[in-house]
């Protein structure tokens, strides 16, 4: 543990230099009652199961101050971004959740909705926040309708998908009650898969409905030969 002087011109008690963390969600090691002055250096905001990347190592020092009124500044976020608590815990995870709430509703923004505000805290999280990794890290949530196969097993071992495909079936990666289900049986499920690769992250439910089956070529041209012409149609103009 090194001291270090913190990049702000203010009195402080002490400040802790802590190497870089290697994962994203390591805490960070510091006592929740830590209430001197201190500086950390952070590489990524862990927050439930999201974990957002910097473009850069930051340093966030915390300020006590009077009465329960600490300050977290955290360099290339603050001011726009300014954690506030009577602790280093209480003051980080402030910072934290206004980083988290401003980045999910901004990121769902389209630009021309943005206020002159919106536009302020956008610039700032745009430069301090590994955005194409955040978005390529993000899962495919998708509704998939399949069939159960046991492939000579006592329990599912595979799905053949409605699109053709066939994929073997990690149960770690489903929800209990796909166990249950019988050789044969449809279902109807939503699914989370890796952006890049396809890969089944985990299937969040799972339930059965009846069996589907493609239509006949037969049916096919019976379907069609029932549809309406287009210029059977009524035009916009009537």
């Amino acid at each position: 543990m090194h001291l270090i002087p913190p990049d702000v011109d203010r009195p402080v008690v002490a400040a802790f230099s802590v190497g870089e963390a290697s994962q994203p969600h390591t805490p960070i090691g510091f006592d929740a009652d830590w209430t001197t002055c201190g500086s950390i250096r952070i590489t990524t905001i862990p927050i439930g199961e999201t974990t957002y990347r910097l473009t850069r190592p930051v340093r966030a020092t915390f300020f006590p101050g009077i009465a329960g009124s600490g300050e977290l500044l955290v360099e290339m976020f603050s001011p726009v971004f300014v954690g506030r608590g009577p602790t280093w815990d209480a003051a980080f995870n402030d910072w934290r959740d206004q980083v988290h709430s401003t980045f999910q509703r901004l990121y769902r923004t389209r630009p021309f909705e943005f206020t002159d505000g919106a536009n302020e805290q956008w610039a700032v999280l745009q430069d301090t926040i590994d955005i194409v990794t955040y978005h390529n890290a993000k899962p495919l949530v998708l509704r998939e309708i399949g069939e159960v196969h046991f492939d000579q097993g006592q329990f599912p071992r595979s799905v053949r998908w409605y699109n053709g495909m066939q994929e073997q079936i990690d149960l770690d990666l489903m929800p209990a009650s796909f166990a249950g289900l019988g050789p044969g049986q449809w279902f109807e499920a939503i699914v989370e898969r890796d952006q890049q690769s396809g890969r089944m992250l985990r299937t969040q439910f799972a339930q059965p409905i009846s069996p589907i089956h493609p239509l006949s070529r037969k049916q096919l041209d019976r379907f069609w030969a029932s549809l309406q012409p287009s210029s059977a149609m009524p035009s916009a103009e009537q």
